[in-house]
């Protein structure tokens, strides 16, 4: 099963996990008929050991995405791998000593603190079209590749257009709407707030 194909599928996941752990028991199973014929049973400490291993490898490469400054398209890719994939394990398979939800949680708050930053930086600049329309550009970027927390995000793009358009007026929302129209994802957000679709700027 490829790594891709269980990124994108909840389904595939939990069907991943739950073939290892019937992978797991029916190594105990053999290892109960057979303990007369068997020379010496199936590691099966160490098969457990081996999955710790790699999910503890895999939440500390959580951990570093979710530290960095800005994510690029990689990095955000892998975040969504590594998420997702501990996410689903933590449901279907409990280990002693590792808090999954715990690195999950740290990793969403490191996310979420990276667009407030950025909610920052558009109050600071709020006069500014072309600042807001980065700021707003970096939080978009957020939502379209981190689908985890895109219905959160989102709210956070509407809000901060909200906050703009009282600020700025109509008059700002064309400026920031032109800014934003060089851009894919600037058209993007046009298509998708209607704080800016709603506007009929083209005609000002």
């Amino acid at each position: 099963m490829a790594v891709k194909e269980t990124t994108i599928s909840e389904t595939k996941r939990e069907e991943l996990f739950k073939n290892v752990i019937d992978a797991v028991n029916t190594l105990r199973k053999i290892n109960i008929t057979f303990k007369d014929i068997l020379l010496s049973p199936i590691d099966i400490d160490g098969y457990e050991r081996d999955i710790k291993a790699k999910i503890e490898k895999m939440m500390n490469q959580l951990q570093t995405k979710a530290s960095k400054d800005e994510l690029s398209v990689r990095d955000a890719d892998d975040f969504r791998k590594y998420y997702y994939h501990l996410l689903s394990f933590e449901k279907i398979i409990r280990l002693p000593g590792i808090d999954i939800q715990q690195v999950l949680d740290e990793s969403q708050e490191k996310m979420i603190a990276k667009v407030d930053n950025l909610n920052k930086e558009i109050t600071s600049s709020i006069s500014n079209a072309v600042a807001v329309s980065a700021a707003l550009m970096k939080i978009k970027f957020y939502a379209k590749n981190l689908s985890m927390f895109e219905k959160h995000i989102n709210e956070e793009i509407d809000n901060a257009l909200k906050r703009y358009k009282l600020s700025q007026g109509a008059a700002g929302i064309t400026r920031l709407s032109m800014e934003l129209e060089k851009t894919d994802i600037g058209a993007r957000l046009i298509s998708e707030h209607s704080n800016l679709s709603g506007e009929d700027w083209r005609k000002r």
